[in-house]
């Protein structure tokens, strides 16, 4: 019994890792560039519909955008860029996020149902359409 617990033991293999393979988990990636603005992403996580969510930063710097959840959503405009900034990991309510091409971030719309938002062109001018009940966002 003493040989069992202070004998030698025999070393196992370990098995060899190639990290050129593997993702970088915390890899910040180009989201937006324009008008002097650029925003860069992380992966934060996924709904089980699929639907993913992720983390910004900009430069210039807006303080706002850090350590908070965006979706993977956005309407560029020539004075910025509109985001939809996540009240939590649900993707159950948004905010409308304005961040222009200074960098000076601002909430334009809040407490919005859902996320599942899509934006285009009504009358030659850029709407956002939040895809419930709440009346489209028109951009002037």
């Amino acid at each position: 019994m003493f040989k069992w617990l202070f004998g030698k033991k025999i070393a196992k293999p370990v098995p060899r890792f190639d990290f050129a393979n593997m993702p970088a988990l915390n890899e910040w990636g180009v989201f937006y560039q324009g008008g002097g603005l650029s925003l860069y992403s992380r992966f934060a996580g996924q709904l089980p519909g699929g639907t993913q969510y992720i983390y910004l930063k900009s430069f210039p710097e807006a303080l706002p955008l850090e350590r908070n959840i965006f979706g993977d959503w956005l309407c560029p405009v020539s004075t910025g860029v509109y985001l939809q900034q996540w009240a939590d990991t649900t993707g159950t309510k948004a905010a409308l996020v304005f961040v222009s091409n200074e960098g000076e971030a601002r909430i334009v719309k809040e407490d919005i149902e859902g996320t599942d938002w899509q934006s285009g062109y009504e009358g030659g001018k850029p709407v956002i359409d939040f895809g419930g009940a709440i009346e489209k966002f028109k951009i002037e």
